[in-house]
């Protein structure tokens, strides 16, 4: 027989027999007391004052006597087993609890919390894992939690939980580094809900979400701990968590090996926001008052009669150094330069006020940087520079340069700004420009804590914006804006200056994704498989979910309007709703269900709060919905369209959205196609997921348009369910896209088409377009836009007539496709597009100085993911890669540094590797 005492959980006293009961309040609190303190002498006033917190009774001393009686008597009652009797003395100048530290859950908790620390620090993180598992598992709740309950709140209590959160974040560590990041990010998220100052726990969190494919989650987390610190405390995170934020932000392969813990993480990181910079030596230095500004803008080619102060050459920081583990590369980005100066209001102000104001404007560049996944590059004074497309290109890095340029303004304009005090930005004047183009971009050395360094004309262009810009506004240079225009609202310069545009105040939203010029072209599987399920979803009145995977511009929306129009002209659908996600969800996180939502009930995003609830109340009326239902349907539908606040627990909006769906397909089959699924956030992943399975029995047909990377997030996208589908679109033929890109240049009014040599050679040039265009319909669009534009001009030699330079769209969604791919998997691109075809580990190897065995695995995890593709077998049995898109290896080519380009061209001809070529059609390229 063996008693055993369990204080973490409700006190208990266990043994083979029937339970032992414990009389009274009093006596189970002086025994869990006795037992947190067990086999120590605890002093009588110790016992006292931990029962009477708030003043003791002058027969206090008595009950506690009592207390110790009766406990005595409840131990003696119960047999115990020879040398492990429990006994309870009276021992000057109190008690003495006396039992065996075995029969004390805490002690084991405690002896194996110790040794699971001891397992992880000595790397052994699978035992690790086991073992804390284990000590956790003799929690069964708050310990002692049935005193709590009455009241009792011991210092030894609170204590406890802080031992049991030290054992939890060690178990997330080591469970971390076994890999089992996907496992843990439940229970992260609620214990990070309870504890969100606890920046250990907060960095596992964001580090599990990482590993799962949730960059911006992750990031969330650490806006909301730096917010909560800062506002609460008035303190910034530590230095660790602002590391691995930044390492997030660089997407550093260190955070993706899963044997190493997250608190071992050596960390190379991009600097946020500084006060201190010196110059490079070369570089004008900036002076520190801000740029003087005009009441009409200048020529932003520097034409302007006016004097003005020099240009700020912005992000003065210190160059890495030149080691052989530095990195450069050539790179698209868009700068945004944010004056945000104090005004005369603020005149003789005190330092320190100075300090919160200008810390406070830090805090909210930085927010809003974070928010559209760009990247704070430093500060002079009242200057600052905002980086997109570096450490990672997007395709819409100039959209999101805008969209950012155009929060930070909003957020100024506010008449409560929580980063300054609650109170308006009074004495704060904020001018914005935004610049887009080529730089050079050098990264630190591993482990070096320096900052990118940016250079290109790109920087002096946008400095050149900054001093004609009016207060409150922003100006874009052209470039931004031709990539932009489709997305942004602008307006003409007051004054007719030159070369930039002023934005609007009010931009539109993104714009929904246009159907391609002319008919549909080669896509006659993909409909007719469409075709087929679509007749199954009207003949069992069943929901299905399609997944339609397709690479950027592949034609996934183009198929879908034209399936939708061709199935509403035969009747067999009654409606066609289409929902856009956002690739900024942070703040639409529904923004494809709104869309649906919006499409049927027939209001804008612009719309009133009175429109939006008027006709969203209409549509519901127009159903067979009973009036319980129809109230509940519309306070959550009017949620989902932005009215009041978000919930916490999204998940009767989401219901309500299912439900209205049903009730629409109820009327007829009913077509609901979600644009861009893999810019989903994961709860709403999880949704579209489970629709088919959750959805009534009536027939509603969800498509779902995706690009491959929602299959990395998800590789059980679907999962094997009985109404899911899940299908990949190819590229064209050839042939096919010899024909659009003639039909599409033919089309075009061009007084160069009567050109007789243009005409003979059109035909021809199309062919070797669509060779180069590799299937890929937008690249089609936008070559033949390129083609007729110099068509049009005229100006098209006869030594170029078999040349027209890679499109800048073309080079953003390449480009952002390399940015996808691991540090090292890209670098063994990079270096394969300087050896040409075919591609070998050996000569891969061999240009790059790197280990074969190494690159030989590169080379195969690019093959998965459909950069390369198996050409043959070289030598003795060595795998062979050719690249599955030429305009990869264009793009791939043109981001290496000259230098570095020619030294390992150097090394590609010493060893005389098969296959390759001058790469001079590709300098041409680059200098276009």
């Amino acid at each position: 027989m063996f008693v055993r005492f369990c204080v973490l959980g409700s006190l208990e006293i266990v043994d083979d027999g029937p339970p032992v009961e414990l009389s009274g309040v009093k006596q189970r609190a002086v025994l869990g007391y006795l037992l947190l303190h067990a086999n120590n002498v605890v002093p009588t006033s110790h016992v006292v004052k931990a029962l009477w917190a708030d003043g003791v009774p002058s027969t206090g001393r008595k009950m506690v006597q009592n207390a110790v009686s009766g406990i005595r008597r409840t131990l003696a009652s119960r047999p115990h087993a020879p040398g492990r009797t429990p006994m309870l003395l009276t021992h000057a100048p109190g008690y003495l609890l006396r039992v065996d530290p075995d029969s004390v859950d805490l002690h084991h908790f405690q002896t194996l919390a110790e040794r699971g620390r001891a397992e992880l620090a000595d790397g052994l993180a699978e035992p690790a894992a086991r073992t804390l598992r284990e000590a956790l598992g003799f929690w069964r709740g708050p310990a002692l939690s049935d005193l709590v309950e009455t009241g009792i709140a011991w210092p030894e209590l609170a204590a406890l939980e802080k031992l049991k959160l030290v054992a939890l974040e060690d178990r997330f560590e080591a469970e971390l580094s076994c890999g089992r990041h996907h496992e843990v990010i439940a229970e992260l998220e609620e214990v990070v809900a309870a504890e969100p100052l606890r920046e250990r726990l907060c960095g596992q969190l964001m580090l599990a979400l990482y590993r799962s494919g949730r960059q911006a989650d992750a990031l969330d987390v650490y806006r909301r701990t730096y917010a909560m610190l800062v506002d609460g405390l008035g303190i910034e995170p530590g230095r660790e968590l602002r590391e691995l934020q930044r390492m997030i932000l660089n997407q550093d392969a260190a955070l993706t090996v899963p044997g190493v813990p997250a608190g071992q993480i050596r960390v190379t990181t991009v600097n946020t926001v500084s006060a201190a910079a010196r110059p490079i030596p070369g570089q004008r230095r900036v002076s520190p008052e801000p740029p003087v500004r005009r009441e009409t803008p200048a020529d932003p080619t520097g034409t302007s009669t006016e004097t003005v102060a020099a240009a700020p050459v912005t992000a003065v920081r210190m160059p890495p150094p030149e080691t052989s583990d530095a990195r450069a590369e050539r790179k698209n980005v868009s700068a945004v330069l944010v004056s945000a100066h104090l005004g005369p209001g603020m005149e003789g102000a005190d330092p320190e006020d100075v300090d919160e104001a200008m810390r406070g404007i830090g805090a909210i560049l930085d927010g809003e940087v974070r928010r559209f996944d760009g990247v704070a590059g430093g500060s002079i004074g009242p200057m600052y520079l905002l980086l997109f497309g570096v450490p990672r290109n997007h395709e819409n890095d100039a959209e999101r340069a805008v969209r950012a340029a155009l929060a930070i303004r909003d957020r100024f304009l506010a008449d409560e700004i929580p980063e300054l005090g609650g109170r308006a930005a009074d004495g704060i004047s904020v001018g914005v420009a935004v610049a887009t183009g080529s730089a050079l971009v050098r990264y630190g050395a591993a482990g070096c804590d320096v900052p990118p360094v940016v250079t290109g004309t790109v920087m002096d262009g946008c400095a050149r914006l900054l001093t004609t810009v009016p207060d409150g506004d922003i100006l874009v240079c052209d470039t931004t804006r031709r990539a932009t225009e489709e997305a942004i609202t602008y307006a003409p310069v007051p004054g007719g200056g030159r070369g930039a545009l002023a934005v609007a105040p009010a931009p539109r939203s993104i714009a929904a994704p246009q159907a391609g010029p002319g008919r549909l072209v080669g896509r006659d599987h993909e409909l007719q498989v469409l075709r087929s399920l679509l007749g199954q979803v009207r003949g069992w009145r069943r929901p299905h979910l399609v997944t339609m995977l397709g690479e950027p511009g592949i034609g996934k929306s183009r198929l879908l309007t034209e399936f939708g129009r061709q199935a509403a002209e035969r009747g067999e659908i009654a409606a066609v709703l289409t929902g856009n996600t956002q690739p900024f969800t942070a703040e639409a996180p529904y923004a494809a269900l709104t869309g649906v939502l919006r499409e049927h009930c027939g209001f804008a995003a612009g719309d009133p709060a009175g429109v939006v609830r008027e006709k969203v109340a209409a549509a519901i009326d127009g159903l067979a919905v009973p009036a319980e239902a129809a109230a509940w349907m519309r306070e959550n539908l009017c949620r989902l369209a932005g009215l009041g606040e978000r919930p916490a627990d999204p998940g009767q909006m989401l219901a309500a959205w299912c439900r209205f769906l049903e009730a629409v397909a109820v009327a007829g089959p009913v077509l609901v196609v979600l644009e861009d699924l893999h810019w989903a956030t994961d709860e709403l992943l999880d949704f579209v997921d489970a629709l088919s399975d959750h959805a009534a029995p009536v027939p509603l047909f969800v498509v779902a348009t995706a690009r491959p990377e929602l299959l990395q997030r998800r590789p059980g996208w679907g999962g094997g369910r009985r109404h899911a589908t899940t299908t990949t679109m190819d590229p064209l033929s050839d042939t096919a896209i010899t024909g659009i890109l003639r039909d599409l240049v033919a089309g075009d009014d061009t007084d160069a088409e009567q050109d007789p040599i243009v005409q003979d050679s059109l035909t021809e040039f199309c062919r070797a377009l669509a060779a180069r265009v590799g299937g890929n319909p937008l690249f089609a669009v936008e070559y033949a836009r390129a083609l007729a534009d110099r068509l049009r001009s005229g100006d098209w030699p006869d030594s170029e007539r078999g040349q027209l330079p890679l499109p800048q769209a073309v080079h953003s969604v390449i480009a952002a496709r390399l940015d996808t791919l691991p540090e090292v998997d890209k670098a063994v691109l990079l270096d394969a597009s300087v050896v040409g075809e075919p591609v070998t580990p050996a000569s891969v190897a061999a240009v790059g100085g790197r280990d074969q065995a190494e690159v030989a695995r590169s080379l195969a995890n690019l093959e998965r993911l459909e950069f390369l593709r198996r050409a043959r077998l070289a030598g003795a049995g060595e795998a062979a890669y050719a690249f599955g898109h030429s305009l990869v290896r264009d793009v791939a080519y043109a981001q290496l540094p000259r230098s570095e380009r020619a030294d390992k061209q150097r090394r590609a001809r010493e060893r005389g590797a098969a296959g390759w070529e001058s790469p001079a059609l590709a300098d041409q390229k680059c200098a276009s």
